[in-house]
């Protein structure tokens, strides 16, 4: 679908706007929910996340070193929620990172779907899309670092697309695939296709990234 034709269509831009309006209305429903959940379960890896916080911001009571002590979790997500206040004792503003992380991974989405020449329709349907899935809303419910994994995978594969035609990019995507590794061990999954797009990209653009 041709982009500039699709963007000129009046009904194109009519659906455009609805698009963007649906995508806006549901990210509101998870800011609600977010806004007015104080909880946060014992079971799962969101009470984990936010001793961690505690930790990283200087709370020393014996409970919180030892799960500090004991935890395995990358520290990227937790230095997040510390640095916005984020922990045991505000665990609402934990579910508003979360969910600040979300908006994020749909902005990524979003550059990603653009770099891969998808039209704006497809572009926010396909966000759209991705918001209705009853998993992300779940998992949207807890403390998780799922969301900032999410948007840095995705903008270093955007990053990564952008390199072929713009050498520097690539170093955008090594910083993003390193701060996902930080967020999840997962991400060294992303170091193959790193060092693909480092291949493509070929050693004629990376020098010249650095002039």
């Amino acid at each position: 679908m041709n982009v500039a034709t699709d963007s000129a269509s009046p009904v194109s831009r009519t659906l455009t706007i609805l698009l963007a309006l649906a995508v806006l209305a549901l990210l509101a429903v998870y800011c609600w929910f977010a806004a007015s959940n104080p909880y946060s379960g014992s079971y799962s890896d969101a009470i984990r996340y936010l001793f961690l916080a505690d930790s990283f911001r200087g709370v020393t009571d014996p409970l919180t070193v030892r799960m500090a002590q004991e935890s395995m979790f990358p520290p990227l997500f937790p230095l997040l929620l510390a640095a916005l206040g984020a922990g045991t004792g505000a665990i609402t503003a934990g579910h508003l990172v979360t969910f600040l992380t979300l908006a994020l991974a749909c902005a990524a989405m979003y550059w990603w779907l653009a770099e891969a020449k998808l039209a704006v329709n497809e572009r926010l349907l396909a966000i759209a899309l991705l918001l209705l899935l009853p998993g992300l809303f779940l998992t949207s419910l807890m403390v998780l670092s799922e969301f900032l994994f999410m948007s840095l995978v995705l903008a270093s594969l955007a990053a990564m697309t952008r390199s072929e035609t713009s050498g520097r990019w690539i170093y955008v995507a090594a910083l993003l695939v390193g701060l996902a590794i930080i967020t999840r061990t997962v991400g060294i999954a992303l170091l193959p296709s790193l060092l693909l797009a480092v291949r493509v990209t070929g050693l004629r653009k990376l020098s010249g990234a650095v002039v």
